[in-house]
């Protein structure tokens, strides 16, 4: 069991209610404009004295302000402080009375004021925190000219009591992690509705198997705009007289095993990263919630290589997308040519979950165009810059396996069919509901029938398509597997279904196939298109739909961020 402080607001750490009411004279109005520089760096010589930077946040007992603060304590022989919301909003703050023999300061500024006290440079101190007229509280770690502080500003919320929620903030002195890579964890902080601070200043370590990694503890890499990292899973505390447990996962660099980046993640079953829809996890007291930490680094843009990289929605290849997205990609050709996408997969809620396509690097860009549904299956998009930016939207119900598209990729040759079997909506409708739907088709004598299944949409586990190698509806010639598709048996139905076929062909292995398709009395969807082709067996010319197995396995190559190497 770790070892936990539990700090009350009127507890070992006094708070002042009162504001300053002071006149400041014009030198000390100026001080209050004069920012600390967040990137300076801290003097060696002040490494083993209270002198030098300090790094930390600073917040008010309601919640209501929650920030990051630099403190200069005369690291260039000045006494200032920088606080920076997250939305921008800066504040300064500065100590006249500031002393190089000193060790206790009084710090003010136009929004409040606070003292800081550095007789022990391990354990610096800030009481008296006011903040825009209200109490607070604010934890710094000293920063050495080798080892810098790293803060992330975080919040939580109860699943079920929207009211209970507050600050959950992390920190760390800048100890290196042992993954090779961000910084350790050293402090979780919590701050209860009531008022109540909870610090675990000691995280448990964790196994991560789908990174390989194994007894680490909690780990920080967060530079804005550049990363936004944060590894903390299997952590327990006592807050007060409860046992809390927490999980936290944010990635913005890391790739799960389709390559993809991601905005959070979770062990899942600790053979493959999957990715999480919420950020943490925390359950104390009874209750349950959710913690968040800003997203301030976009999804990579992604750089056409040789021969092609791969784009996805943010399910990848193995889950779909969730509800309530708003997701941006950028893809680019890298040498000025014009981009093109090549959609391999597209199945999307029809009324609801749409791709915008603009035409440049960003959403201000002309519109190419808005699709849903299956519109864009083994559709080629080319733009007329070397940029397209794709918005991804859901709304609060109903996901499928969404959309990926080859960057850079060219749509092969249309495929010559003899027919093309569509559903009872044709290419532009969804078919009807209670369909009892039998269509068989004969190739010439000395041919047989190559199936490609172009469009495959139907409703998941409701509605069935079943094919049979042969001329009617037999048991024993049906067909339970086409290319990576299997058929599946529920709500009292059996075939293949959801979008399970799409992209997928079947060769018969004599002249005859027969198709039979039902759905229930309620959901449609957009249905399927089947290029039905007679060829001459086993020399069945190559489906269009067919992937290059290379467009999963390349790796993106981030053209804003540099590259990090976890070790193993």
């Amino acid at each position: 069991m770790k070892k936990f402080i539990l700090m009350f607001a009127l507890g070992a750490v006094i708070y002042s209610c009162s504001e300053e009411t002071t006149e400041l004279d014009q030198n000390e109005t100026n001080a209050f404009t004069e920012s600390v520089d967040p990137k300076a760096t801290p003097r060696a010589e002040f490494d083993d004295s209270g002198l030098g930077m300090y790094h930390g946040f600073i917040a008010t007992l309601d919640s209501d302000f929650n920030a990051k603060i630099w403190i200069n304590a005369g690291n260039d022989g000045k006494f200032n402080a920088t606080v920076k919301t997250l939305n921008g909003d800066k504040y300064s703050f500065f100590s006249h009375e500031a002393d190089m023999a000193g060790t206790s300061f009084a710090f003010k500024g136009v929004n409040g004021n606070f003292s800081f006290d550095i007789s022990d440079p391990s354990n610096p101190i800030v009481s008296d925190v006011t903040i825009n007229g209200k109490d607070g509280i604010s934890h710094v770690y000293k920063e050495f000219s080798t080892q810098r502080g790293v803060v992330s500003l975080g919040t939580y919320v109860d699943n079920t009591d929207s009211a209970f929620n507050g600050v959950w903030n992390l920190l760390s002195d800048g100890t290196p992690h042992p993954a090779g890579a961000g910084v350790v964890v050293t402090e979780t902080f919590v701050l209860s509705p009531a008022g109540n601070p909870f610090t675990d200043t000691t995280t448990e370590t964790f196994n991560f198997a789908c990174f390989g990694q194994t007894g680490i503890p909690g780990l920080l890499l967060v530079t804005t705009g550049v990363a936004n990292e944060i590894w903390l899973f299997e952590q327990s505390s006592m807050w007060g007289s409860f046992m809390a447990t927490y999980d936290i996962g944010v990635s913005a660099i890391l790739r799960d095993n389709n390559n993809l980046g991601y905005d959070s993640f979770s062990n899942g079953d600790g053979t493959q990263c999957l990715i999480a829809q919420d950020q943490g996890t925390w359950s104390w007291n009874g209750r349950t919630g959710t913690v968040s930490f800003p997203s301030d680094v976009p999804l990579p843009i992604l750089e056409c290589t040789d021969p092609i990289s791969f784009a996805a929605d943010t399910g990848g290849q193995i889950l779909n997308y969730r509800n309530d997205e708003n997701v941006t990609r950028v893809v680019t050709t890298g040498d000025g040519s014009n981009m093109s996408l090549y959609f391999t997969e597209f199945a999307t809620e029809g009324c609801c979950d749409e791709l915008s396509i603009y035409d440049g690097s960003d959403a201000t860009a002309p519109l190419i165009g808005t699709y849903s549904g299956s519109e864009l299956f083994q559709v080629q998009v080319d733009g007329t810059t070397d940029s397209l930016t794709l918005v991804f939207s859901s709304d609060f119900s109903v996901n499928d396996t969404g959309w990926a598209a080859e960057v850079c990729g060219t749509a092969p040759p249309p495929l010559v069919c003899d027919v093309d079997y569509v559903d009872s909506g044709g290419t532009t409708e969804n078919y009807g509901v209670n369909e009892d739907v039998t269509q068989s088709y004969t190739a010439p004598f000395g041919q047989v029938v190559l199936a490609t299944f172009q469009v495959f949409n139907i409703e998941n586990n409701w509605d069935y398509m079943r094919v049979y190698d042969g001329p009617i509806e037999d048991v024993a010639t049906e067909v339970t597997m086409i290319g990576g598709a299997s058929t599946v048996t529920a709500n009292g139905n059996s075939g293949f279904t959801g979008t399970s076929l799409q992209g997928e062909a079947f060769q018969t292995s004599g002249q005859d196939i027969t198709f039979v398709f039902e759905s229930d009395g309620t959901v449609t969807a957009p249905g399927w298109e089947i290029c039905i082709q007679y060829v001459t067996p086993f020399t069945a010319p190559a489906a269009s739909a067919t992937k290059d197995p290379s467009a999963i396995d390349l790796p993106f190559m981030e053209v804003e961020v540099e590259p990090t190497t976890l070790k193993k």
